[in-house]
This record gives C-alpha cells, structure tokens and sequence, in this order.
C-alpha cells in the first residue's frame, strides 16, 4: 500500500509496518500500485517514478503532460500523456525503457479519462 500526500509518500507491508519514507516535489500527485511496485507521477507535468519496496526502480520524463499512470499487478506501467490535440498512450515493462515501449497507442480528438489492466495483464 501507498499512502501519497502533498510533498511525500509513505509505502507499507501488508501487515502495515511502514516499508519507505520518501519525499516527492510534485505539484499535483498521483499514484497507482501494482503487486510489488507503485509508480507516483506528476498530473499536468512530465515526471514520475516507479518505486518499489526497498527502492526507487526508475525516475522518468515524458515529452508531453501526464494526464494519468496505471500500474498493472505485475508491474506493467500505462503511461497516458496529453497536449492540446492528441493523447498518447504508452505501456511499458521492467526495467521501464520509455524507449522501447512494449504498446503505444496515438489518440487524437479525445481525452482518455481511465486505463485498468486486466489481473491476467494480458488485456487493458
């Protein structure tokens, strides 16, 4: 669990006994969690971060405005960016190589609001 307020985070066990204390200096937070990752992004920014446990696994930009993140259970990350006529989004596996996304999908003319995974991560 992930508990993500205005300038931190804290991450904790199942058992609730804080794992990670970290500061963040996002303006407007967001977080999603998988089953052994989280990623904390910046809404309205280009910048987030995938951490896990025990550490900070990969910080990032993009080139366009972070709409939204979702991390899948096993840790697949869906990247949804925006600028004034198109969205972009992007899904990526460890070790989260922006470059070599394993799914990008152009959007033009709408805004997505939403991305889930399915649990078997095989389908959003």
């Amino acid at each position: 669990m992930v508990a993500l307020g205005g300038s931190e985070a804290a991450i904790y066990a199942s058992n609730g006994t804080q794992l990670r204390y970290l500061q963040h200096t996002y303006l407007n937070p967001g977080v999603s969690t998988g089953k052994n990752r989280a990623v904390i992004y910046n809404r309205g920014a280009k910048e987030y971060t995938v951490e896990t446990r025990s550490k900070t696994a990969v910080k990032s930009t993009t080139e366009q405005e972070i709409s939204f993140c979702a991390m899948s259970p096993d840790g697949w990350l869906g990247v949804v960016t925006s600028s004034r006529y198109r969205a972009n989004l992007q899904v990526l596996a460890p070790p989260y190589d922006d470059t070599d996304p394993l799914f990008t999908y152009p959007i033009f003319d709408e805004e997505p609001v939403a991305l889930a995974f399915h649990p078997d991560n095989r389908s959003m």
